[in-house]
């Protein structure tokens, strides 16, 4: 009996450690000055602890994964609205969380507990990801809008070149002719390296890391081979206006392709299922009436 009310003790003090460990960055919160993103401002009750989280497992995060999570965020055009360390405090939340919620409707499901255990590790990992899931979904939506005002850029720059003026004049006026987006921003922060002393061709390459886009890393070679080479700038951009026009046209025609095998999943999955219901209601209820059953 008394080793009973021990171990009643034991755990009961152990549940109030983990609970307070658990509410104290929300408890400190006023204590400690809490900076949120203007990103995240929707989530700010939850930041506290994405705060803790992103301290603690920010120095075992690797200086290659860092890097990559950072050129990452600028690829989405999010550097200046979500840090690191926000990024990987919450893929140490979403990892504990999702599992702790997903494991109350497993534990009745699954027996065994190495495969329960394996599960919630499995589900774990995808938490950890849903953060990057969301970054790359920023990315993809970021580079379709980049790829859209492209080919205006590529014929503004080439009309200004061909008009007589240099490469530099014929960006700025390209830029100030281009709708509020991606393409623009990243335009004006290019410029606004060239203006702080930074060389043209370094600028530009800046450009095409920061929007990873193979067609601008191919404008961007071209423009820097034909400079560095004393060739004219005219015929080189026209050439590239041109074939990144074909290209844009065969994407069409790809996307034009796959679009009855696309459209094939949900056939096979929602609609032919629906009317073979339909059709097998009526030849029953005909069979039926007529006695066949009988």
């Amino acid at each position: 009996m008394m080793w009973l009310l021990l171990s009643m003790l034991l755990a009961g003090v152990s549940l109030c450690i983990g609970f307070y460990l658990m509410l104290s960055p929300g408890i400190q919160q006023h204590a400690i000055p809490l900076v949120v993103s203007p990103y995240f401002q929707r989530y700010r009750w939850c930041w506290p602890w994405v705060n803790k989280f992103s301290l603690i497992a920010l120095p075992f995060c690797s200086w290659k994964y860092q890097k990559r999570l950072s050129l990452l965020l600028q690829q989405a055009g999010l550097e200046e609205e979500i840090s690191l360390h926000d990024i990987v405090g919450l893929q140490v939340l979403f990892s504990l969380c999702v599992p702790l919620f997903l494991g109350w409707v497993l534990v009745g499901v699954l027996s065994q507990w190495w495969l329960f255990m394996f599960v919630i590790l499995l589900i774990s990992l995808i938490g950890a990801y849903l953060p990057l899931m969301h970054l790359k979904r920023v990315l993809r939506q970021r580079q379709r809008l980049l790829l859209k005002d492209f080919p205006f850029l590529l014929d503004m720059t080439t009309l200004c070149v061909e008009s007589g003026m240099n490469l530099h004049s014929a960006l700025i006026v390209a830029t100030q002719s281009l709708v509020t987006g991606p393409l623009k921003r990243e335009l004006s922060h290019a410029l606004n390296l060239m203006r702080t002393g930074s060389n043209r061709a370094d600028a530009l390459k800046e450009l095409a890391k920061r929007m990873g886009l193979a067609e601008v890393n191919q404008w961007v070679a071209s423009m820097t081979q034909a400079e560095s080479l004393g060739m004219s700038i005219g015929p080189t951009l026209r050439a590239q206006s041109e074939q990144f026009r074909q290209e844009r046209f065969f994407r069409a025609e790809k996307k034009a392709t796959e679009a009855p095998v696309k459209m094939l999943f949900p056939l096979v999955i929602f609609i032919f299922p629906c009317t073979f219901i339909v059709l097998i209601h009526y030849v029953v209820t005909y069979v039926s009436r007529i006695g066949m059953f009988e």
